[in-house]
């Protein structure tokens, strides 16, 4: 927890790993029946969060402390929550809320955020048994739906793949995925230059370049998440499978 909170203290989205992290330690005490009991489960999630508040509390009393006053709370998660920043970056905000009338603006960045963390509901319904794999999950959803992402931030999920190699041969859009990244990453700084610097692009060439690198993280969260559903579907259920006709079972995913 204080690792977590040490993330959440930074940058806020980390706050949604606290529910892996509970689940893991809720599935950790399941292996033992003397402890796998609805008020066990209950003291677990009560303590998870208290040490998290505990630590969060911590650091933000030590701010508070350094800095004198609570303004800190305003020029850190109130820009990281409210954009005020619309310098071109790496995300999708900030193209948006350029083009944005005004009076839409609070709207529009509510349901951004929300989007943001709406994910962990979901997610964690479908990934309750596999808190590791919902905790890679949700580091990509920070990673793609921050309102000020960088190159780091994918590096994490990224770098947590490996752990799954055994999904490869169930994923289908390795090329376009791979494609894409390699030429957003390439197009990227190539049509910075040409906007700020040579002047002879816009912002639209940056943005486009922008919401393809997004939409590649978006299509290889996809295909991992399905590639992890369809294994454990065959694991379960055989990978030779039949309807009563005899006709062979094809899976969609839905």
């Amino acid at each position: 927890m204080c690792f977590i909170a040490v993330a959440a203290y930074k940058s806020l989205y980390p706050i949604m790993l606290i529910v892996p992290i509970t689940l893991i330690l809720i599935q950790k005490d399941s292996y033992s029946p003397k402890l796998s009991t609805p008020m066990s489960t209950l003291r677990c999630v009560i303590s998870t969060l208290a040490w998290f508040l505990f630590w969060i509390g911590l650091y933000l009393g030590l701010s508070r402390a350094i800095v004198g006053s609570w303004a800190f709370l305003d020029a850190t998660y109130g820009f990281i929550l409210r954009v005020p920043d619309l310098t071109p970056n790496m995300g999708l905000f900030w193209y948006l809320f350029l083009e944005m009338f005004d009076h839409f603006r609070e709207f529009f960045i509510l349901v951004f955020q929300l989007n943001a963390f709406f994910y962990v509901i979901p997610l964690s319904s479908l990934l309750r048994n596999d808190p590791v794999f919902l905790f890679y999950t949700l580091s990509s959803v920070t990673a793609i739906f921050k309102s000020y992402p960088a190159f780091g931030d994918f590096s994490i999920p990224f770098a947590l793949l490996i752990s799954w190699s055994h999904l490869y041969p169930y994923m289908k859009n390795v090329f376009v995925v791979g494609c894409m990244f390699l030429f957003s990453s390439v197009l990227m700084p190539l049509f910075w230059y040409l906007w700020i610097y040579a002047g002879s692009a816009n912002a639209n060439f940056f943005y486009a370049a922008t919401l393809a690198y997004s939409t590649a993280q978006i299509f290889l969260l996809g295909d991992v998440i399905f590639s992890f559903l369809r294994r454990n579907f065959d694991l379960e259920h055989g990978i030779s499978r039949k309807l009563v006709d005899g006709e062979r079972m094809t899976v969609i995913l839905k």
